[in-house]
């Protein structure tokens, strides 16, 4: 080969690793413009509603997104945590940035930790794993899951977010979470460890266009092997309903000797009673009924 050919490969080679090297720094300033631009449009859609999202650190690659260290949901103007996150990772979900012409990102958090905050202190959530989308007015969880002790949760749900309008004025009161519901429901669920895993399933919505922000949830949860207050059972399983407002659950028990079918509602979650009825069947098929409530605060 002549030392012409070589010059005019080597020339090639540079001018190729030249146009690569170019490319990357041009895609990875596309990349960290966009996800910039996701990031400071959440963070002003979050602001809107009284709302600040914070970090310890923040890490960021080419094809791993944007990875939030220690991430905090802090409600204005006093700033305080409403939600903690040990890691939260985002990503650009780039065909619907094309289609949609707005930034859309994925949100997720693998195995991390989960602690809400209220007036009445956190409530903490181990195992976590989350995997949402987040667009112009909506956020939609395709996967939370978690386990805590011998209970876990595998559930999906949206949450429908309110476009600021400029006729209404900017919040000034602190956003405040009101965790009786979780705490109850967590309280009604406190099977002892180290017998079998009770599994929840299910769906929720949370819609914050109204003033008062409303909720659902739907949810089914059975185990076998469990024991709750000192009761043992072969096999327990619940529906459940459950929204800002009120609780509705049907459960079927099965214990060594006999069964049981019991409903609870609960009209508020302002002090209000917890009221029980069901029917117990014995061994023989013998059949009792029952009713009462359980009166008292429901969330601790």
């Amino acid at each position: 080969m002549s030392q012409a050919k070589v010059l005019s490969s080597h020339r090639r080679l540079r001018m190729a690793l030249i146009v690569t090297a170019v490319l990357g720094v041009v895609l990875f300033g596309a990349y960290h413009w966009l996800v910039s631009t996701a990031q400071s449009t959440l963070r002003q859609r979050l602001t809107e509603r009284g709302l600040n999202l914070t970090s310890s650190s923040e890490s960021w690659s080419l094809f791993g997104g944007i990875t939030l260290n220690n991430a905090a949901l802090r409600g204005l103007p006093d700033n305080e945590p409403l939600i903690e996150i040990s890691a939260l990772h985002v990503d650009i979900l780039w065909r619907e940035v094309w289609q949609t012409r707005k930034a859309v990102t994925r949100w997720h958090i693998t195995d991390g930790t989960l602690t809400l905050h209220d007036v009445d202190g956190p409530v903490k959530f181990e195992h976590v794993t989350t995997d949402l989308s987040v667009h112009n007015d909506k956020i939609e969880i395709a996967q939370l899951d978690t386990r805590n002790g011998s209970v876990s949760i595998a559930v999906t749900g949206e949450i429908l977010t309110a476009k600021a309008s400029p006729d209404k004025p900017r919040q000034t009161e602190a956003i405040k979470l009101r965790l009786k519901p979780v705490r109850a429901v967590m309280n009604m669920l406190g099977f002892k460890p180290g017998g079998g895993t009770f599994a929840i399933t299910g769906g929720f919505t949370v819609d914050l266009r109204p003033d008062a922000a409303q909720w659902t949830a739907t949810l089914h949860g059975s185990g076998p092997k469990l024991e709750l207050h000192g009761v043992p059972m072969k096999k327990a399983e619940e529906d459940a309903r459950i929204s800002q407002s009120d609780l509705k659950l049907s459960s079927q028990i099965a214990f060594e000797k006999g069964t049981a079918a019991v409903d609870a509602t609960l009209a508020g979650w302002q002090d209000q009673p917890l009221l029980l009825s069901g029917t117990l069947i014995d061994t023989a098929g013998r059949k009792d009924t029952f009713k009462g409530q359980r009166v008292g605060k429901t969330e601790r």
